[in-house]
């Protein structure tokens, strides 16, 4: 059996995007090819299957122009010529949605070979939004889109042509579809475009080994943080989406509270000056290294992610791993991940307030930090496991292998 896992990229988003997967399913000896445009890794069972330039730009050029967004991408004509393609007998897909795969010709494409879609966030059931927030117009057509200038903007609102073009396209394939939660789940179930897949598949992600070791006092000290202090870690982010401004508000709302808490981030996004100043932040930068990840993890002892929305939000378990009590916000997919009330802790939605009555509790109840911390890295080991994870898609790759051989008989 030969599987081909596609994507825009292979090593962004390396645990999402098919890359940890195929490696780890060729040691396991199933013969897994990873298709991208955009190549960093040497690893020679990733293929590059580059956009000519000129092409690229003219595409970008022209849907920009026409207020489009995946409509005229050619890059599966590329594809479609690679011999990994050819000897594939399931295409595994993932992020479609960054230039490659176009929507009216999505059903040439899947249904040409035995068929998988991981669907990593609400894009696929929406005219434009990665992130619906608490819009809810993409339950029947996205008209009078409200987030047309958020990511992957577009000129003017066509969020209901692209919504049709979907549904024309949708009714015509029925793949298996991978989601990681059942909150994603419920999207596809619950709209019209795609209500009628039958086949769907929960497979959360996960995690190796080597995120959990840990050594909280040792980590602590090598930055120069008193053991005394409890370490409150987040991202920093400039996109609206991750929350970030509740966190600066929470800060002000503590008051005294602060001089037990050293703040610590990951990230580059901006954070206000007065307020890095005022809470002596210290500011990481953006990590893409594992380690470097992991050691910021094991220096927090809680972890704030107060995301409006995420598709999965892999920092939460990431920081559990790590024994971190994790915070974030009600009606989001962290509540499920995180399992909240009983091993996170949920504030309300969009409310610093509730976010700094939950992080003043936990302050003042260290036990229930660790009590929490160590909830969540049982949590981890249990349900977000890289093994568990692999497992499931090889035997998924069995079972899409047989029906399509016996569909053929």
């Amino acid at each position: 059996m030969n599987v081909l896992e596609v994507n825009s990229t292979d090593l962004d988003g390396r645990i999402f995007n098919g890359f940890d997967l195929q490696c780890a399913l060729n040691k396991r000896g199933i013969n897994t090819r990873q298709i991208v445009y955009r190549k960093f890794s040497q690893n020679e069972n990733v293929i590059l299957e580059e956009y000519p330039q000129y092409v690229y730009e003219r595409i970008q050029y022209e849907e920009t122009l026409l207020a489009w967004n995946n409509l005229l991408t050619p890059w599966e004509y590329f594809m479609r010529q690679s011999e990994a393609y050819k000897k594939a007998d399931i295409v595994h897909y993932h992020l479609i949605h960054h230039n490659m795969l176009s929507m009216i010709n999505l059903p040439d494409i899947m249904n040409e070979k035995p068929t998988i879609w991981t669907i990593h966030d609400p894009w696929v059931v929406t005219g434009h939004c990665i992130y619906p927030l608490q819009c809810e117009k993409w339950k029947n057509g996205c008209q009078q889109c409200e987030h047309i200038q958020w990511e992957m903007p577009l000129k003017k609102d066509t969020a209901y042509l692209h919504w049709k073009i979907k549904e024309r396209s949708y009714k015509k394939i029925d793949p298996d579809i991978v989601v990681s939660t059942n909150f994603m789940k419920s999207y596809i179930e619950n709209s019209l475009l795609t209500e009628h897949f039958q086949h769907i598949h929960i497979i959360p992600f996960g995690l190796d080994e080597d995120y959990f070791f840990i050594n909280k006092d040792i980590k602590k000290e090598k930055l120069g943080i008193s053991n005394e202090k409890i370490v409150i870690g987040f991202r920093a982010s400039d996109f609206p989406v991750k929350g970030c401004q509740y966190i600066y508000q929470m800060m002000e709302q503590l008051g005294e509270v602060n001089k037990k808490i050293t703040y610590i981030c990951l990230g580059d996004g901006t954070i206000p000056q007065h307020i890095r100043e005022k809470y002596k932040i210290k500011q990481l930068g953006w990590e893409k290294r594992k380690e470097i990840i992991i050691e910021f993890y094991g220096i927090c002892d809680i972890f704030l992610m107060p995301s409006l929305a995420e598709s999965f939000g892999l920092m939460a378990i990431e920081a559990m791993a790590q024994r971190c009590s994790v915070v974030c916000f009600k009606n989001t997919v962290l509540e499920e991940i995180t399992e909240a009330p009983e091993i996170g802790c949920a504030a309300s939605y969009c409310d610093a307030k509730s976010l700094a009555e939950i992080v003043k509790r936990l302050i003042e109840n260290v036990d229930e930090i660790k009590y929490r911390g160590e909830q969540g890295r049982n949590l981890v080991r249990r349900k977000y496991n890289f093994e568990q994870y692999v497992t499931a898609h090889k035997q998924l790759y069995q079972n899409v292998w047989e029906r399509n051989m016996y569909e053929k008989l």
